[in-house]
């Protein structure tokens, strides 16, 4: 009869024990592990409230999972709510899972973060210098102008007929020459290849010994632009 008495006794003792024992909110995986903190996109994360110290009632465990827009689902069966899912998504997102579990008159809460995707994409390339102008230097050009003769219009007539211009090129060293687009000649061709001269008259700027194309531009409204665009390359 004592013995029954004190089995009894200390069963009633380990209840009442429980009974005092507070919430522990506690996230693991689904494996009991502790939850990454980084994982790749098109993932989907699991926690669990398993290991946590909780009522048996479902309303006992509470997940809130942040941002809001998460497409959070149970995980487990759901009368009993100890486990969600969490797609990481296909954006780079930092997501928060906060738990809050509850037994008797005790709550508790504990929170984690998980970095999604940041090391998927690469960070972007910072912009580098921006290319400096090419510094003006004595050297003599080749300066071309490319057109369809039948086409030139009254404005583009009054640049090509500045002849106190063109002449001025040639008294400070430079050569200048006008090509039909149907030319056959050597330079003309090469411009051709390099150039796009069927969009309308095209100025062209060649070192002295018409080898290399240095800066083309459509021709501009004024002899003066055509000077502006000659002193970035020479001093002449």
């Amino acid at each position: 009869m004592r013995s029954i008495l004190t089995v009894l006794i200390l069963a009633a003792a380990s209840i009442a024990a429980a009974d005092d024992q507070k919430a522990v909110a506690r996230i693991t995986d689904q494996f009991g592990n502790p939850p990454p903190e980084q994982m790749p996109l098109g993932e989907l994360l699991v926690f669990s409230a398993r290991t946590s110290v909780k009522g048996e009632s479902p309303s006992a465990v509470k997940w809130t999972v942040l941002p809001a827009e998460r497409d959070v689902r149970k995980w487990s069966p759901p009368d009993n709510g100890l486990e969600v899912a969490v797609p990481t998504g296909q954006k780079p997102v930092t997501i928060t899972v906060i738990l809050s579990v509850a037994r008797g008159d005790s709550v508790d809460h504990t929170m984690l973060t998980v970095k999604c995707g940041e090391g998927d994409i690469p960070p972007p390339v910072p912009p580098g210098p921006e290319p400096k102008p090419p510094t003006p230097s004595d050297q003599k050009l080749f300066v071309a102008v490319v057109h369809n003769t039948a086409a030139i219009t009254p404005d583009q007539a009054i640049v090509l007929g500045d002849a106190r211009f063109w002449d001025g090129l040639k008294a400070r060293g430079h050569a200048f020459r006008r090509f039909d687009v149907a030319s056959t000649e050597a330079t003309a061709a090469k411009i051709r290849t390099g150039v796009d001269v069927n969009a309308g008259p095209v100025v062209v700027l060649m070192d002295e010994t018409q080898t290399n194309i240095l800066q083309h531009f459509a021709l501009p409204r004024t002899t003066a632009e055509i000077d502006s665009q000659l002193k970035r390359l020479s001093t002449r």
